[in-house]
């Protein structure tokens, strides 16, 4: 696509780290759970990969859906996202090409059923982290089942939810801007005297300004232009005017 390494691909590189072994995760876990079952390395990795095909397939496209439409945004903000979504894009892709071919291959060829001893420390210590995963599935369970039987309530609970969510913004909770505006550390001082003013009684006043600047404990450098200023549209040339850039030590 001609990109390049720069801030936006490397970000979207650096998202997609925990994104890319969610599939083969997804697939492992499954060819094991047919191992454990009694088949070979072999049926394990067939069965075990064609069963959760459509879920490893359906992970990946809810990343899919949520970031190529960023990458066909015009204007600036499609300038600035295209690179950083079509990364994260070609990426998670490139996970599911991983997680269906290479992954099952590797666990038909080197797969095995690993048996947990009580007696070691290893064993002592996985057996009660799968104890704990179970606690909190039967918790899950009894949650899930609460909330099937109580559907009406939830439903209301998640429009409420809905709305309120949206309401933050018009009700002033949470701000909307283009970007966040950012302390660079420095402050800025126009001096503007009379037209008549000569640029040494503009230096004179500039100096005075300085003194009261440096004064400031948190000021650490001042850099004055006299006779002069910038502005947007270029420099203007006037004795009467002079600028002080203060930079504001952290």
């Amino acid at each position: 696509m001609g990109f390049s390494l720069n801030l936006m691909t490397l970000m979207a590189l650096s998202l997609v780290v925990g994104i890319l072994v969610d599939d083969s995760i997804v697939v492992l876990e499954n060819i094991n759970r047919h191992m454990e079952m009694g088949k070979s390395r072999w049926q394990a990795a067939l069965d075990g990969r064609a069963e959760i095909g459509f879920t490893a397939l359906a992970i990946t496209l809810v990343d899919v859906v949520v970031f190529v439409p960023l990458a066909l945004t015009q204007g600036l903000i499609g300038n600035i996202l295209r690179e950083f979504s079509l990364v994260v894009v070609f990426s998670t892709l490139m996970s599911l090409l991983v997680s269906f071919t290479l992954t099952p291959l590797l666990a038909s060829r080197f797969g095995k059923v690993e048996v947990l001893d009580k007696n070691t420390l290893w064993g002592r210590l996985n057996l009660g982290f799968e104890k704990f995963l179970d606690n909190i599935k039967e918790e899950y369970g009894r949650i899930l089942t609460w909330v099937l039987g109580h559907k009406r309530y939830i439903f209301l609970l998640s429009i409420f939810l809905i709305v309120g969510s949206i309401a933050l913004v018009p009700g002033g909770f949470v701000g909307a801007a283009f970007m966040q505006q950012s302390d660079r550390g420095e402050l800025n001082v126009s001096i503007e005297l009379a037209p008549t003013a000569s640029v040494y009684q503009t230096n004179q006043v500039a100096q005075r300004v300085e003194k009261i600047l440096l004064a400031k404990p948190e000021v650490t450098k001042v850099f004055t232009n006299v006779g002069y200023s910038s502005t947007g549209l270029g420099t203007t040339s006037n004795s009467n005017i002079a600028d002080l850039s203060s930079t504001i030590g952290r």
